[in-house]
């Protein structure tokens, strides 16, 4: 999706509210480009609100699909991305298998996944991913397909998915919100193509396009847990699950040694 407009918004929201004031560094999930090129008046705010005079040559280039590092690098955070192709010097994980290096653990102050996730298949690593990366008290930062997108990703993203990851790893809701296209628009062709369609049903079918934003809060140094969506919302699960160590015997043969002795020391000491 890239970094537009809605989440440069964001920001400012989050700095005048006081819970970004002890954000210094950021990472992201896919490395972005910055896409207000419509909305240049978004980038000269974000950089007034950090102190930075907006030159209308860097506004220029950063609004035309600069590099989002650029405008954080700008401010002064500490910026880094995740890519699998290294584009804009991103660090190269495959988000599939891959587990968070040593030195970039528990480093971030932010994490932003804007429309990465919806294209890897293996949803457990690369929250997994994301939840490692985030320091206690950090942010988790996502802007993903809610509704629409027939033909965009893997995976579509519902509020109960941000609420049942928000229960089962202890993070706070900072902020939901959806932003919607109230264009309307016919199924792509190749869509249409893939369904038998004898009673003429899928070529009438009309959709909206809408993105949820999510900003998470990590409150403890604690293993994440995969959740179970769980039809009655107060219900908890035993105590044995959730402990984050349920997965250690068949993930072990593609963890990092330093990874199993971490957990192995959590579950001695837990």
């Amino acid at each position: 999706m890239g970094l537009g407009p809605q989440i440069l918004k964001t920001f400012l929201d989050l700095k005048n509210t006081k819970s970004f004031d002890n954000v210094k560094s950021v990472i992201e999930i896919g490395s972005t480009d910055v896409f207000c090129e419509q909305h240049e008046s978004a980038v000269e705010d974000f950089l007034k609100a950090f102190g930075v005079n907006p030159d209308r040559h860097l506004v220029d280039t950063v609004a035309r699909q600069g590099p989002a590092r650029l405008l954080f690098e700008t401010v002064g955070f500490k910026y880094c991305c995740i890519d699998f192709d290294g584009h804009h010097g991103a660090l190269q994980m495959d988000l599939n298998w891959d587990s968070v290096p040593p030195d970039h653990f528990q480093k971030y102050d932010l994490v932003m996944n804007l429309g990465t996730t919806e294209h890897v298949m293996n949803q457990f690593n690369v929250f997994k991913v994301i939840h490692d990366l985030t320091k206690p008290g950090g942010y988790m930062l996502h802007e993903l397909p809610f509704l629409g997108f027939p033909d965009h990703g893997l995976f579509i993203y519902s509020a109960r998915f941000f609420w049942d990851l928000c229960r089962e790893n202890n993070y706070g809701q900072v902020r939901m919100d959806i932003e919607a296209n109230p264009v309307p628009y016919a199924l792509p062709e190749n869509i249409k193509a893939s369904f038998v369609d004898p009673y003429s049903r899928v070529q009438d079918l009309k959709y909206h396009d809408a993105g949820i934003l999510a900003v998470l809060k990590k409150a403890k140094d604690r293993e994440f847990v995969c959740p179970v969506d769980m039809s009655d919302a107060n219900y908890r699960p035993p105590a044995s699950y959730g402990s984050g160590y349920g997965n250690f015997l068949e993930e072990c043969s593609r963890l990092r040694l330093s990874d199993k002795l971490r957990i192995i020391r959590k579950i001695l000491t837990a």
